[in-house]
């Protein structure tokens, strides 16, 4: 009995179950032994284990086990995967005691996506097909699928809770945190670590191919994107490619086009891309679309108004109309396409711009203008629809004019302050300070969740202090690359500031002759900046004259729609 009692703290899942039975008469005699050598943090981890494996024979009922049921569901994880399933099924007399722990194990936010996938499995042996017990880890999502925006409880939680349930093969319940909602940032985490957390990827290709929800779809094409070739092999990306070209091509939703572009560069098909554009650079919205491609190869994106929306942050927060519907690119300008227009333009620190698909820089406002009436020209649109003059010496420079009804016109020029932010935030609302959540201020602020920001943005957390191609990493819900850093974008109107509260009709054309003296708005932070420049309602530290040229400020397009 006493070489037992001592090997049954050595030995491997199979001896310890063998030798546990063996001694099982003697039971009583063990207990209060293997209960102490439990209790005591100072003993070896995997000896207070394998006691735990014997007490769960022994003593099942006892009310100790509720004093280090957290301790053993702990040292059952950190446990070698490959005897996992023998441990797990060695305390599976205790496991009422174990699954609220393991539950809360599965909710931490710091927990790893591989130790994720290693708990939902053990919470799914020992939950079976007990109906409670699911029931409890659903009740976790219940404030996050509520449609009252203050009851949404924000954070990875969430999302590592809604991963482990479909691991476990129980989604009803995680499918409607797919759809978007003004706090966006539980959905942003599981577009992240779905893939990664190993959920079969066939699972979300059968949703896709029923949901009916339009952000929804958006997020589960984000999400096939996660998939590496291990957990989707190149055979079954070629078997969804038809499907998602084809959602690329003919969708009618902005998101939906934008979403599927990103997966189809994720899955090596630029190619395919390219093919597509060339066919659909009419530069118009035809049929039911709302996007459209102009003879550039830029992409447009219809935002449908009349809207209201919270605009700015802190004591510039105010509400805000637009009454017009209009376009705004999806995609920063780039190098290639601005240099059509002027050849020899030159770029501050090359180097700091690696390629000719990466954002255009050392452009001034005044050199924006003057490439929104060229590319009006390029594009056949009439010139009483263009929204810049120069001024009297024929420059686009001080002293140049804006057309009274600019906001009127259907000509491209650059986007309000308040057309910007609305596309920027996507749907998202007041409470969080990007497209894809996280809270206006605070820790999650300074410190954003790595694996998430850097999904959406190029900053200096991960740019390496240069830009890059525009398109590279997520779009927001609308359809847009960029929107968060890469480079600032210039706006429309000059700086002004705002009062708390008021609420805003539209916003005017303001002074018709622009001035060096006059600073105008810059948008989305850029690769040299923190993720605080980085949010929707930011307005820049600096507003800057028109004629500014410098090597991390660029600009995006937009056009009024025709009514």
């Amino acid at each position: 009995m006493d070489y037992l009692s001592g090997r049954l703290l050595k030995g491997q899942p199979e001896e310890v179950v063998a030798i546990r039975a063996a001694l099982g008469d003697h039971k009583h005699d063990l207990q209060g032994g293997l209960w102490n050598l439990l209790e005591n943090p100072k003993v070896d981890h995997d000896e207070r284990l394998r006691a735990a494996c014997a007490l769960a024979d022994y003593d099942p009922d006892n009310r100790r086990w509720e004093q280090v049921s957290g301790n053993v569901s702990a040292m059952l994880i950190k446990s070698n995967p490959l005897v996992l399933g023998k441990w797990t099924e060695a305390l599976r007399p205790v496991k009422t005691f174990l699954l609220p722990h393991l539950a809360a194990l599965l909710e931490d936010e710091k927990q790893s996506v591989s130790k994720l996938r290693l708990i939902a499995e053990v919470y799914k042996s020992y939950a079976h097909d007990d109906a409670t017990v699911f029931a409890a880890l659903e009740k976790k999502l219940e404030e996050v699928i509520s449609p009252d925006p203050a009851a949404t409880a924000a954070g990875q939680s969430q999302s590592n809770t809604a991963v482990a349930l479909l691991l476990m093969e129980r989604g009803d319940k995680v499918w409607p945190l797919f759809k978007h909602r003004s706090d966006p940032t539980v959905r942003s985490f599981l577009i992240e670590r779905i893939g990664p957390g190993g959920v079969d990827p066939t699972v979300l290709v059968a949703r896709l191919r029923q949901e009916t929800d339009v952000s929804a779809r958006r997020a589960l094409l984000l999400s096939l994107g996660r998939y590496d070739l291990d957990g989707l092999p190149l055979a079954e990306r070629q078997k969804l490619l038809p499907t998602i070209l084809s959602l690329y091509q003919d969708d009618p939703d902005p998101g939906i086009h934008g979403a599927a572009e990103w997966l189809l560069r994720q899955w090596q098909a630029a190619d395919r891309i390219k093919a597509i554009d060339g066919k659909l650079a009419t530069g118009g919205i035809h049929g039911q679309r709302r996007w459209y491609i102009n003879r550039q190869g830029q992409a447009l994106m219809l935002i449908q108004g009349p809207v209201q929306f919270d605009m700015g942050i802190h004591q510039d927060r105010h509400k805000q109309n637009i009454k017009r519907s209009y376009l705004i690119a999806s995609k920063e300008v780039t190098v290639e396409q601005f240099q059509r227009f002027r050849k020899d333009h030159p770029l501050l620190e090359k180097l700091r711009t690696p390629s000719n698909d990466c954002p255009m820089n050392s452009v001034s406002w005044y050199d924006a203008a003057a490439y929104c009436n060229w590319l009006n020209e390029q594009e056949g649109i009439a010139r009483d629809q263009w929204c810049y003059e120069p001024n009297t010496q024929g420059e686009y420079a001080n002293g140049m004019k804006l057309a009274p009804d600019l906001l009127r016109r259907t000509g491209y020029r650059l986007p309000t302050q308040a057309e910007w932010e609305f596309a920027c935030r996507a749907g998202a609302g007041p409470q969080v300070g990007f497209s894809f959540g996280l809270p206006t201020h605070g820790v999650s602020l300074l410190y954003p969740p790595e694996d998430l920001i850097r999904q959406y943005a190029w900053y200096s957390g991960n740019s390496q202090f240069v830009s890059h191609p525009v398109g590279s990493l997520k779009p927001n819900d609308f359809g847009l690359f960029d929107m968060h850093g890469n480079v600032w974008e210039w706006c429309q109107h000059k700086y002004h500031s705002f009062k708390f509260g008021e609420v805003l009709d539209d916003e005017g054309v303001g002074s018709p002759i622009v001035f060096d003296k006059e600073r105008r708005e810059i948008r989305g932070g850029s690769f040299h900046y923190g993720p605080a420049t980085l949010r929707c309602g930011h307005r820049g530290y600096t507003n800057e004259p028109p004629s500014l040229k410098s090597l991390d400020k660029g600009f995006r397009l937009a056009r009024t729609q025709a009514p």
